[in-house]
């Protein structure tokens, strides 16, 4: 029996495909998703398919810095952090979260910074009307393919190295099973 299941949402959305009916005498007690976007259509026919599963969603920097988390009662798909949010905050819909003491130094692309008091963490949340939170997308450049962090600088440089190739414009287009996909435009050189 199962009654845990850590999944990115690519997974989900495949099983969401595949178990159209709900199962509702399922061992499943808990889905913790992460790592890229959940689309919202996905967490509705989620829902719908395990009524009795809480779901919950996990990221990168909250999984590093542990903060005490706690659910929505009307809707888990909905949380808050800390007590009384001493631990984070929320500026222009991006989640920050508080620096521990015990850290020190970041690594932010090739060079090791000191942070700030708060660590941005590039999550664009959406608040509901009781004040809790939900990851809605995210503000890197990477483009998140199936759970993969993609960066298109890297396939910038991978694709102008061919020859023939003038230029490249590497961007994520969305993607119902992945995610994201990556598409370029490229510029080839006039002979």
């Amino acid at each position: 029996q199962i009654n845990t299941l850590f999944a990115g949402p690519s997974f989900l959305q495949m099983l969401a495909m595949q178990a159209p009916e709900p199962v509702p005498d399922s061992s499943l007690k808990k889905i913790i998703y992460g790592s890229e976007r959940m689309p919202l259509a996905t967490l509705e026919t989620l829902k719908r398919i395990f009524p009795v599963v809480q779901l919950k969603n996990v990221f990168a920097t909250t999984q590093a810095l542990r903060p005490r988390m706690q659910t929505d009662p009307e809707d888990e798909t909905f949380y808050k952090m800390g007590e009384h949010g001493l631990d984070h905050k929320i500026e222009e819909d991006v989640l920050f979260l508080k620096k521990p003491e015990s850290l020190q130094y970041i690594l932010d692309g090739n060079q090791w910074i000191v942070p700030t008091d708060f660590l941005n963490t590039g999550d664009l949340v959406e608040v509901n009307e009781r004040g809790y939170y939900r990851i809605t997308a995210r503000t890197s450049r990477s483009i998140h393919v199936g759970g993969e962090k993609v960066s298109p600088e890297k396939i910038t440089d991978l694709l102008t190295s061919i020859p023939g190739v003038l230029d490249a414009h590497v961007y994520g287009e969305a993607n119902a099973l992945l995610g994201e996909m990556v598409c370029a435009d490229i510029v080839k050189v006039i002979t």
